[in-house]
């Protein structure tokens, strides 16, 4: 957050200890990428509501990383469509844990 230049206030370091408490009962938690993945989302959805939405990932990752190996995996799971991609992520988030082995 310092890195960019952003502020949070203590209504929102609230709201984020919250959140982190109960991704803490998470399995292999690691709050790292977690609070990384939230304040991406937290500026996306910022940019959204004031019309000026535009994001290119500029994470640098290794040709063996772990990302780069799911995105092409998921390249290959949608055939590249985008509608599918998004389907998919969304269908993602409402698993429940109950029935994974």
């Amino acid at each position: 957050i310092h890195d960019q230049e952003l502020e949070v206030d203590s209504k929102a370091l609230k709201k984020v200890s919250k959140i982190l408490e109960e991704a803490k009962k998470i399995e292999n938690f690691g709050n790292g990428r977690f609070v990384d993945n939230m304040v991406q989302k937290v500026i996306i959805e910022h940019a959204k509501k004031h019309g000026y939405y535009g994001y290119t990932c500029t994470c640098n990752y290794q040709d063996n990383s772990d990302r780069k190996s799911a995105r092409k995996k998921l390249e290959v799971l949608t055939d590249g469509d985008e509608k599918t991609k998004m389907r998919l992520m969304t269908a993602l988030k409402n698993v429940n844990l109950e029935y994974l082995p």
